[in-house]
């Protein structure tokens, strides 16, 4: 019994490594066809927040946001505002990223106004971009 036990959890671990890594090589190809690597020039950074199940159009900066009676939890994510050329149509955009996790994250909390940021943004759709 325990043998089959172990063996069902093996396989659910490996099935999970592979999905992870088939998720990976997706985004890698997804960015290498579709994204081309831009700088961009930071205007400012903030912490948005919004309760949970809210649309992020709803979301405002956490200074002023007031936690609702409701008790539903609160959703914060960083927003960065920039100017960036697009390779769509060489044209320059004011844009914002939200970042959520990862390296990118780490590196949007320190960002200043004026700093240079590295992008990712859409060889066809002029406002589409993403951290990375």
């Amino acid at each position: 019994m325990w043998r089959a036990f172990s063996l069902g959890r093996l396989i659910v671990a490996g099935l999970m490594l592979v999905a992870g890594l088939l998720v990976m090589a997706f985004t890698a190809v997804n960015n290498a066809l579709n994204y081309t690597e831009v700088e961009g020039t930071v205007h400012r950074v903030e912490k948005l927040c919004r309760p949970k199940g809210a649309p992020l159009e709803s979301a405002v900066p956490c200074r002023d946001f007031e936690a609702s009676a409701s008790g539903k939890k609160v959703i914060r994510n960083t927003v960065v505002y920039l100017r960036y050329r697009s390779p769509a149509d060489g044209r320059e955009y004011d844009h914002f990223v939200r970042v959520v996790g990862g390296e990118k994250a780490v590196e949007a909390v320190r960002l200043r106004s004026g700093d240079r940021w590295m992008i990712l943004a859409h060889h066809k759709e002029p406002l589409r971009v993403k951290p990375d």
